[in-house]
């Protein structure tokens, strides 16, 4: 047997359900229902429809139909279901605007029930203008309870708003305080490896000079040692030439190992200073990161700051 069309008796949802049996269960308020009745009420919902000719609002035409509406949105707000409780509604506000419940079921949808807090202003301001809708359509009787709740919930939403405003700001000096220290800390290390490589140079000009100074001893020496042995003055320069040659030698491959042992320690301690700076530009770029995510979703922190 084939499911037929149905509306809940106690909260008005849509449902499908078997003629054949003589009761069911409405899965959105979990109320048991007797299933001719169910048929009947939409039977009855839609001839209401057809008599009125006018679309979605047909079946708001009357205080039952509306009152209904009120019910399922109720209904799905208990049932913690805030989106279709949203819709529903939406929907009301649509087709009756007058009716101050369709306002007020709409603020209590966004905010859960008011157990949930929006974290942009700009969010609270769309509930306070749709209180102002509220109270523009309710009676005052309706209204002064209303009010007590909605103020009640404005005072827990301010103190909310104080509380995440400090919270986050906390948070942003936080990220500030841990960038500088870990920046100063970088740079500390670049200026000891900044006094290495002076220390580097000192000791490689140190080095070279005293080199220098041995091979020009080493080769007066020599130079001494001709005049007094060498046998006539072609003997004297062709020593001159051959050992002079060889003091030549030994002082390049010195001053080449030297020059290559500068190289290599000043290459190190120039790899870890631009490690170093390296690291202050991805701290740098993180530390904005965080500011811009917490700005983001938090705007009102930058004119708190």
């Amino acid at each position: 047997m084939p499911l037929v069309p149905a509306i809940c008796t106690q909260c008005g949802a849509p449902l499908e359900v078997n003629p054949l049996k003589d009761a069911a269960v409405c899965p959105y308020c979990r109320t048991s229902f007797v299933t001719e009745k169910a048929i009947n009420n939409y039977n009855t919902t839609n001839v209401t429809q057809i008599k009125n000719l006018q679309t979605d609002a047909i079946i708001l035409n009357d205080t039952t139909s509306i009152d209904n509406r009120v019910r399922a949105g109720e209904t799905f707000i208990k049932l913690g279901n805030f989106q279709a409780a949203l819709e529903t509604f939406q929907k009301l506000i649509q087709e009756c605007p007058y009716d101050h419940r369709g306002w007020w079921g709409l603020i209590k949808a966004k905010t859960e029930d008011f157990e949930s807090y929006m974290n942009h202003s700009s969010d609270f301001n769309e509930i306070c203008d749709l209180y102002v809708n509220v109270s523009k359509t309710a009676d005052s009787d309706s209204l002064v309870k209303i009010g007590v709740l909605f103020e009640e919930y404005e005072q827990r939403w301010n103190k909310h708003y104080d509380e995440l405003t400090r919270k986050k700001t906390s948070e942003l000096f936080r990220c500030e305080k841990e960038y500088n220290q870990k920046i100063k800390k970088i740079k500390n290390n670049i200026k000891k490896i900044n006094i290495e490589k002076n220390k580097v140079d000192d000791n490689y000009g140190k080095t070279e000079t005293k080199v220098t100074v041995l091979c020009i001893v080493a080769f007066l020496g020599l130079i001494l040692y001709g005049l007094i042995e060498a046998s006539s003055i072609g003997n004297f320069f062709l020593g001159m030439f051959i050992y002079g040659g060889v003091i030549g030698f030994v002082f390049n491959l010195i001053k080449d190992g030297i020059d290559s042992s500068y190289r290599s320690e000043l290459a190190k301690l120039s790899s870890k200073q631009s490690s170093l700076e390296s690291e202050i530009k991805q701290l740098k770029i993180k530390c904005d990161d965080k500011k811009r995510e917490i700005e983001r979703k938090y705007p009102w922190l930058r004119k708190s700051q």
